[in-house]
This record gives C-alpha cells, structure tokens and sequence, in this order.
C-alpha cells in the first residue's frame, strides 16, 4: 500500500493513553511523554502557560498549576502527530463533556446542599481532595460531608493529601514538620479550601463533591482493618480512639 493509497483512505495510526484519576499534571504529561505522543518538557510548558481558551479556567488559579484538576482522567485515543497542545486540547475538551457538564447539570437542578453556590474551581478543588483521600469508592460522598461540614464549622481540613502536594510525592505518614509546611495548599496552617485543585479528580469523585451525603462527621482515619476503609465520626474523643486503633494495627503489620 503506497502513502497515496494511505492519505486517500484516511487511514490514521493512534496511539491510546490512560491518566489515572488522581494523577497531577506532571503525572498526566510523564503518561503522555511515555506514550510516545510528545516530549515531556515541551507538555510541561504548554501546561504551565495554560494558555487555552476555555470558559471553564476563568476562575481557575492564576498560576502555573492553572490546568491542575483539569485534564480530565480517562483514557484517551489520539492520534499520530498531533501536537503536544492538540493533546492537551483534547483532554480540556473531555472535561467540558464530563465534569462540567456534571457541574452544569446541577447548577440547574432544584436540588440544593452544601455544593449549591460553590465556583466551578471549588467544587473541583473539592473532587481532588476526595480523589487523592478516598481508597474506597462508597466512601466518597461520606468523605465529601466531612469536608463541607468541616468548611461550615469555619475549621481547617486538615487533609494530608494536600501536605502531600506540596511536599510533590506521596509519604505514607507524614511528621509534625510536614503539616507545618508553609504553603497555601497546606489545610492543617490554613482554613478553607486551598487554591485549586491538587490532581485531576475523576467523575465519580466530582459527583461525591456535587452530591455529599448528609452526615455529622468532621473526623475520618484509615481503619485497623488496613483494607482501605476509614472510620467516620462527629466526635474527637471517638476519632482518637480511631486513630490509636488505626496506629496499633499498623505498627503490628509492619
């Protein structure tokens, strides 16, 4: 078969990529750069320039991580010798389709809860930290109410995830040093929400964010059952006691 016979048979070779949710957007461009689909360094700039025009980034942070929760999880078939910018354009496209479009769907539903009035960014920001401190998929929405209830109550998340990103990698437990890292990200130092986004959440975690369950709970910690399943509460001393169980079966294990 000649190129001619290719060109007039549109015949196009691809290439398939997956980003994981929960994935950052060095992460996301390391995927990409791997795939064989562009250079790393080159996606990276693109990135931190986040110069694409989409509604949707208006209120997004105003810095490098700009793109960060944006570029849509999933896994994505492009094809041959598209640019590094067409790849990314291609993954903004897909969370106009998924994730807006979710966000879209219940701005204009006359259903209200915690998530009503919150920006495009914050529920977004919201997902992310869902994303990176859920292990278990029906835990989300319950993870979900304690950071809304948390927010109410004007105290700080204290998520370790967002330490984690600020710190760029994943520490299993973190010191009393790392939560006093400062940072804006850093929820143990600052109350509210942090800046944006600390990964790319996935759909199920955006509808966590839009749809939290109605719950008390302001504490959660990994279970003495180490299966990834957290214990829930509304009360400190209870969460101690969690934590101390959670502690114990973790120093025995290892």
């Amino acid at each position: 078969q000649t190129i001619a016979d290719i060109i007039v048979g549109g015949k196009v070779n691809t290439v398939n990529f997956t980003v994981p949710e929960g994935y950052t957007i060095y992460q996301t461009a390391r995927v990409i750069a791997d795939s064989g689909l562009g250079d790393y360094d080159t996606l990276v700039s693109l990135i931190e320039a986040a110069d694409f025009d989409y509604d949707f980034l208006d209120g997004a942070q105003n810095n490098k991580n700009k793109l960060e929760g944006y570029l849509f999880p999933n896994t994505y078939t492009i094809d041959e010798g598209m640019s590094e910018e067409q790849i990314i354009k291609v993954m903004l496209d897909e969370f106009e389709k998924q994730p807006l479009k979710a966000i879209t769907d219940k701005k204009l539903s006359s259903q209200h809860n915690a998530s009503s009035g919150r920006s495009i960014n914050e529920i977004i920001t919201i997902a992310s930290n869902i994303e990176r401190e859920c292990k278990v998929d029906e835990e989300r929405k319950l993870v979900a109410s304690v950071i809304y209830n948390r927010l109410e109550k004007g105290m700080p998340l204290q998520m370790c995830s967002t330490v984690q990103y600020v710190l760029g990698k994943q520490k299993e437990v973190l010191t009393y040093a790392d939560t006093r890292i400062e940072s804006p990200y850093n929820t143990y130092t600052n109350a509210g929400l942090p800046p944006g986004p600390i990964c790319s959440p996935g759909l199920a975690a955006v509808q966590a964010a839009l749809h939290p369950a109605d719950t008390d709970y302001l504490y959660f910690v990994l279970s003495e059952k180490l299966d990834g399943t957290s214990n829930f509460s509304s009360d400190y001393a209870q969460f101690e006691r969690d934590k101390a169980a959670y502690d114990k079966a973790y120093t025995a294990s290892h």
